[in-house]
Protein backbone atom coordinates (compact mmCIF):
# COMPACT_ATOMS: atom_id res chain seq x y z
CA UNK A 1 0.00 0.00 0.00
CA UNK A 2 1.33 3.41 -0.91
CA UNK A 3 2.42 5.59 2.01
CA UNK A 4 -0.02 8.32 0.95
CA UNK A 5 -2.95 5.88 0.95
CA UNK A 6 -1.89 4.44 4.31
CA UNK A 7 -1.63 7.94 5.74
CA UNK A 8 -5.14 8.68 4.45
CA UNK A 9 -6.60 5.61 6.14
CA UNK A 10 -4.82 6.47 9.37
CA UNK A 11 -6.24 10.00 9.23
CA UNK A 12 -9.76 8.65 8.70
CA UNK A 13 -9.37 6.24 11.61
CA UNK A 14 -8.07 8.99 13.88
CA UNK A 15 -10.91 11.30 12.85
CA UNK A 16 -13.49 8.58 13.53
CA UNK A 17 -11.96 7.79 16.92
CA UNK A 18 -11.92 11.47 17.82
CA UNK A 19 -15.56 11.88 16.74
CA UNK A 20 -16.64 8.92 18.88
CA UNK A 21 -14.76 10.30 21.87
CA UNK A 22 -16.08 13.84 21.46
CA UNK A 23 -19.61 12.51 20.94
CA UNK A 24 -19.55 11.10 24.46
CA UNK A 25 -18.47 14.36 26.05
CA UNK A 26 -20.75 17.28 27.07
CA UNK A 27 -19.46 19.23 24.08
CA UNK A 28 -20.33 16.37 21.73
CA UNK A 29 -23.84 16.06 23.14
CA UNK A 30 -24.35 19.80 22.91
CA UNK A 31 -23.08 19.91 19.33
CA UNK A 32 -25.26 16.97 18.25
CA UNK A 33 -28.39 18.45 19.79
CA UNK A 34 -27.91 21.66 17.86
CA UNK A 35 -26.96 19.98 14.59
CA UNK A 36 -29.85 17.53 14.56
CA UNK A 37 -32.66 19.26 16.41
CA UNK A 38 -33.83 22.19 18.49
CA UNK A 39 -30.94 21.99 20.93
CA UNK A 40 -33.06 20.00 23.38
CA UNK A 41 -32.18 16.43 24.32
CA UNK A 42 -35.11 14.31 25.51
CA UNK A 43 -35.36 11.39 27.90
CA UNK A 44 -38.23 9.38 29.32
CA UNK A 45 -39.07 10.96 32.69
CA UNK A 46 -39.31 7.65 34.58
CA UNK A 47 -35.93 6.61 33.21
CA UNK A 48 -34.32 10.00 33.88
CA UNK A 49 -35.52 9.96 37.49
CA UNK A 50 -34.59 6.30 37.98
CA UNK A 51 -38.24 5.35 38.55
CA UNK A 52 -38.75 2.73 35.84
CA UNK A 53 -40.32 -0.52 36.91
CA UNK A 54 -37.93 -3.47 36.95
CA UNK A 55 -38.06 -5.63 33.85
CA UNK A 56 -37.40 -9.31 33.39
CA UNK A 57 -38.63 -10.20 36.89
CA UNK A 58 -40.59 -13.44 36.79
CA UNK A 59 -42.77 -12.71 39.84
CA UNK A 60 -43.24 -8.99 39.19
CA UNK A 61 -47.03 -9.15 39.68
CA UNK A 62 -46.66 -10.67 43.14
CA UNK A 63 -44.12 -7.99 44.02
CA UNK A 64 -46.35 -5.20 42.74
CA UNK A 65 -49.18 -6.37 44.96
CA UNK A 66 -46.89 -6.77 47.96
CA UNK A 67 -45.54 -3.25 47.51
CA UNK A 68 -49.08 -1.91 46.99
CA UNK A 69 -50.43 -3.52 50.19
CA UNK A 70 -47.44 -2.22 52.14
CA UNK A 71 -48.24 1.31 50.95
CA UNK A 72 -52.04 1.31 51.32
CA UNK A 73 -54.97 -1.09 51.41
CA UNK A 74 -57.06 -1.27 48.24
CA UNK A 75 -60.52 0.31 48.07
CA UNK A 76 -63.23 -2.06 49.30
CA UNK A 77 -64.30 -4.43 46.57
CA UNK A 78 -61.33 -3.88 44.29
CA UNK A 79 -59.32 -6.82 45.54
CA UNK A 80 -56.15 -8.02 43.85
CA UNK A 81 -57.34 -7.43 40.31
CA UNK A 82 -54.96 -7.07 37.36
CA UNK A 83 -53.85 -3.73 35.99
CA UNK A 84 -56.23 -2.10 33.55
CA UNK A 85 -54.06 0.92 32.80
CA UNK A 86 -50.37 1.07 31.95
CA UNK A 87 -47.77 2.92 34.04
CA UNK A 88 -47.51 6.61 33.20
CA UNK A 89 -51.29 7.08 33.21
CA UNK A 90 -52.68 10.50 34.05
CA UNK A 91 -55.75 9.80 36.17
CA UNK A 92 -58.62 12.05 37.22
CA UNK A 93 -60.36 10.88 40.37
CA UNK A 94 -63.43 12.16 42.17
CA UNK A 95 -63.56 12.01 45.95
CA UNK A 96 -66.74 12.21 48.02
CA UNK A 97 -67.18 12.35 51.79
CA UNK A 98 -70.35 11.75 53.81
CA UNK A 99 -71.64 12.44 57.32
CA UNK A 100 -73.02 9.88 59.80
CA UNK A 101 -76.49 10.15 58.26
CA UNK A 102 -75.17 9.46 54.76
CA UNK A 103 -75.49 13.06 53.66
CA UNK A 104 -72.81 14.53 51.38
CA UNK A 105 -70.12 16.65 53.00
CA UNK A 106 -67.66 17.44 50.21
CA UNK A 107 -66.85 16.50 46.61
CA UNK A 108 -63.66 17.35 44.72
CA UNK A 109 -61.49 16.04 41.90
CA UNK A 110 -57.76 15.46 41.65
CA UNK A 111 -55.43 14.60 38.78
CA UNK A 112 -52.30 12.55 39.37
CA UNK A 113 -49.69 10.71 37.35
CA UNK A 114 -49.65 7.02 38.19
CA UNK A 115 -47.29 5.79 39.42
CA UNK A 116 -45.83 8.95 40.86
CA UNK A 117 -42.48 10.26 39.75
CA UNK A 118 -39.98 11.07 42.49
CA UNK A 119 -40.13 14.66 43.68
CA UNK A 120 -39.37 16.97 40.78
CA UNK A 121 -38.77 20.29 42.49
CA UNK A 122 -35.67 20.42 44.74
CA UNK A 123 -35.48 22.09 48.11
CA UNK A 124 -35.35 25.84 47.89
CA UNK A 125 -31.89 27.13 47.04
CA UNK A 126 -30.58 23.71 46.02
CA UNK A 127 -30.23 21.83 42.76
CA UNK A 128 -32.34 18.77 42.15
CA UNK A 129 -30.30 15.73 43.26
CA UNK A 130 -30.86 13.98 39.90
CA UNK A 131 -31.86 16.65 37.37
CA UNK A 132 -29.53 19.38 38.59
CA UNK A 133 -30.32 22.95 37.50
CA UNK A 134 -34.03 23.24 36.64
CA UNK A 135 -35.92 25.88 34.70
CA UNK A 136 -37.89 26.55 31.53
CA UNK A 137 -35.87 28.73 29.12
CA UNK A 138 -37.16 30.05 25.81
CA UNK A 139 -36.49 26.75 24.03
CA UNK A 140 -38.55 24.93 26.67
CA UNK A 141 -41.49 27.31 26.20
CA UNK A 142 -41.26 26.86 22.43
CA UNK A 143 -41.28 23.06 22.80
CA UNK A 144 -44.37 23.24 25.02
CA UNK A 145 -46.12 25.43 22.46
CA UNK A 146 -45.28 23.06 19.61
CA UNK A 147 -46.45 19.93 21.38
CA UNK A 148 -49.32 21.44 23.35
CA UNK A 149 -47.58 19.99 26.38
CA UNK A 150 -47.73 21.00 30.02
CA UNK A 151 -44.82 21.76 32.32
CA UNK A 152 -45.08 19.86 35.61
CA UNK A 153 -43.35 20.35 38.93
CA UNK A 154 -45.12 17.47 40.72
CA UNK A 155 -46.84 14.17 39.93
CA UNK A 156 -49.86 14.80 42.10
CA UNK A 157 -51.21 12.77 45.03
CA UNK A 158 -54.30 10.72 44.31
CA UNK A 159 -55.06 10.03 47.99
CA UNK A 160 -54.66 6.25 47.63
CA UNK A 161 -51.72 3.99 46.92
CA UNK A 162 -49.96 4.34 43.57
CA UNK A 163 -50.97 0.90 42.34
CA UNK A 164 -54.72 0.95 42.94
CA UNK A 165 -55.85 3.56 40.38
CA UNK A 166 -54.05 1.51 37.71
CA UNK A 167 -56.38 -1.38 38.58
CA UNK A 168 -59.64 0.57 38.96
CA UNK A 169 -62.24 0.48 36.16
CA UNK A 170 -63.19 3.89 34.84
CA UNK A 171 -66.54 5.06 36.20
CA UNK A 172 -66.79 2.62 39.12
CA UNK A 173 -67.08 3.98 42.66
CA UNK A 174 -65.31 2.35 45.60
CA UNK A 175 -65.61 2.75 49.34
CA UNK A 176 -62.32 3.68 51.04
CA UNK A 177 -61.39 3.08 54.66
CA UNK A 178 -61.98 6.22 56.69
CA UNK A 179 -58.77 8.09 57.54
CA UNK A 180 -57.26 11.58 57.37
CA UNK A 181 -56.90 12.26 53.68
CA UNK A 182 -54.62 14.46 51.57
CA UNK A 183 -54.78 14.81 47.80
CA UNK A 184 -52.72 17.14 45.61
CA UNK A 185 -53.71 17.94 42.05
CA UNK A 186 -50.79 17.83 39.63
CA UNK A 187 -51.37 21.46 38.63
CA UNK A 188 -52.42 22.94 41.98
CA UNK A 189 -50.11 24.76 44.34
CA UNK A 190 -51.73 23.50 47.54
CA UNK A 191 -52.93 20.05 48.59
CA UNK A 192 -56.51 19.34 49.58
CA UNK A 193 -56.70 18.00 53.14
CA UNK A 194 -59.58 16.26 54.88
CA UNK A 195 -59.00 15.64 58.60
CA UNK A 196 -61.09 13.40 60.80
CA UNK A 197 -63.04 15.51 63.28
CA UNK A 198 -65.04 14.40 66.32
CA UNK A 199 -67.97 16.01 68.11
CA UNK A 200 -70.45 14.95 70.79
CA UNK A 201 -73.95 14.06 69.60
CA UNK A 202 -76.71 12.38 71.56
CA UNK A 203 -74.43 11.16 74.31
CA UNK A 204 -71.86 9.70 71.92
CA UNK A 205 -68.87 10.88 69.96
CA UNK A 206 -69.39 11.23 66.24
CA UNK A 207 -66.41 11.13 63.90
CA UNK A 208 -66.69 12.65 60.43
CA UNK A 209 -66.33 12.08 57.58
CA UNK A 210 -68.16 8.87 58.34
CA UNK A 211 -67.61 7.50 54.83
CA UNK A 212 -65.29 8.16 51.89
CA UNK A 213 -65.69 7.12 48.26
CA UNK A 214 -63.44 7.41 45.23
CA UNK A 215 -64.22 7.11 41.52
CA UNK A 216 -61.77 6.93 38.65
CA UNK A 217 -63.44 9.41 36.29
CA UNK A 218 -61.00 9.55 33.39
CA UNK A 219 -57.59 8.34 32.27
CA UNK A 220 -55.16 9.49 29.62
CA UNK A 221 -51.71 8.32 28.56
CA UNK A 222 -49.37 11.27 28.11
CA UNK A 223 -45.70 11.13 27.22
CA UNK A 224 -43.77 12.15 30.32
CA UNK A 225 -40.29 13.31 29.42
CA UNK A 226 -37.36 15.37 30.63
CA UNK A 227 -35.94 18.04 28.37
CA UNK A 228 -32.31 19.09 28.74
CA UNK A 229 -30.77 22.17 27.16
CA UNK A 230 -27.00 22.55 27.25
CA UNK A 231 -25.40 25.94 26.67
CA UNK A 232 -21.82 27.06 26.43
CA UNK A 233 -21.35 29.95 28.88
CA UNK A 234 -18.72 32.67 28.70
CA UNK A 235 -17.06 34.76 31.37
CA UNK A 236 -19.25 37.87 31.66
CA UNK A 237 -16.51 40.48 32.11
CA UNK A 238 -13.88 39.21 29.68
CA UNK A 239 -12.99 41.55 26.81
CA UNK A 240 -12.49 38.56 24.51
CA UNK A 241 -15.17 35.82 24.83
CA UNK A 242 -13.67 33.16 27.06
CA UNK A 243 -15.68 29.95 27.55
CA UNK A 244 -16.13 28.98 31.18
CA UNK A 245 -18.01 25.71 30.71
CA UNK A 246 -21.31 24.15 29.87
CA UNK A 247 -24.53 24.64 31.80
CA UNK A 248 -27.44 22.23 31.45
CA UNK A 249 -30.99 23.19 32.37
CA UNK A 250 -33.70 20.54 32.68
CA UNK A 251 -37.47 20.43 33.02
CA UNK A 252 -40.25 17.83 33.05
CA UNK A 253 -43.25 18.00 30.74
CA UNK A 254 -46.30 16.00 29.72
CA UNK A 255 -47.22 15.82 26.04
CA UNK A 256 -50.71 14.82 24.96
CA UNK A 257 -53.85 14.73 27.10
CA UNK A 258 -54.55 18.40 26.36
CA UNK A 259 -58.13 18.26 27.58
CA UNK A 260 -57.23 16.66 30.87
CA UNK A 261 -54.24 18.88 31.56
CA UNK A 262 -56.21 22.03 30.67
CA UNK A 263 -59.03 21.40 33.14
CA UNK A 264 -59.02 23.15 36.48
CA UNK A 265 -58.02 21.01 39.43
CA UNK A 266 -58.41 21.22 43.18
Amino acid sequence: MKPSVLAGWISVALFAATAVYVGGTPFGGWLQSWLYGSGIRWQNAYRALDAEEPSGVTDIERRRLAWAHAEDEPPAGLGDTSRLHRPGTLARLRWETFDVRGGPLETWEVRALMPRLPDIVPARGREHPVLGDMGCPEECRAALARSGGALIVRSGESGIGNEWPLRMPVGQTFEVARRPLATHDIFSEQPHRVPLTSRPEGGRTVVEPAAMRVTLVEVCHPRARVGALMRLEFHPFAIVPIPRGFRTTRWVQLDGCRTLTAQSGS
